[in-house]
C-alpha cells in the first residue's frame, strides 16, 4: 500500500512540474530575402503556428519581394498570384519550420512568364 501510494503521489508530483512547451519560429520583419529571417524566437505558450508571409510585386530585375516570418496563436493560409504580384502565408506546426519557406516561394521569371502566357492564352478564348 505504502508503495501505490508513493507512485500515485510521483505521478502527482510529476504532472504538477509539467513545463509548457514552447515552440521556436524563424522571425523577422519586412525583408527582402530569407537571409535576414534566420532570427530564431521562442513564441509564447499561445502560439502554436510559425508563419511565413510573403509579398513580391514587378519582374526580372525590378522585382521586389517582403518577407515576414512570425510565430502565431492562429494559421490562415493564403495564396494568390497574378502576372506582376502575388501574396503567399505558409503555416507549420514544429521547431524551426519556417526556415526556407520563403525561398522555395519565390517565383522564378521563367515561371512567371508561363503563368502570363497561360492567363492571356485563357482571356483570348485559347482554352
Amino acid at each position: 500500500m505504502k508503495m501505490k501510494t508513493f507512485l500515485v503521489s510521483l505521478l502527482i508530483a510529476a504532472f504538477c512540474t509539467w513545463t509548457a512547451y514552447s515552440l521556436t519560429c524563424y522571425t523577422c520583419l519586412i525583408q527582402p530575402t530569407n537571409k535576414e529571417c534566420m532570427i530564431e524566437t521562442r513564441c509564447t505558450d499561445m502560439d502554436t503556428y510559425c508563419v511565413t508571409a510573403i509579398q513580391y510585386a514587378g519582374a526580372g530585375t525590378t522585382k521586389v519581394v517582403s518577407i515576414t516570418k512570425l510565430c502565431s496563436p492562429i494559421c490562415s493560409t493564403y495564396n494568390i498570384s497574378l502576372a506582376v504580384a502575388g501574396n503567399f502565408i505558409y503555416c507549420c506546426e514544429t521547431d524551426r519550420c519556417n526556415v526556407n519557406r520563403a525561398a522555395r516561394a519565390e517565383i522564378s521569371d521563367r515561371a512567371l512568364a508561363i503563368s502570363v502566357g497561360f492567363i492571356y492564352s485563357a482571356l483570348r478564348g485559347g482554352c
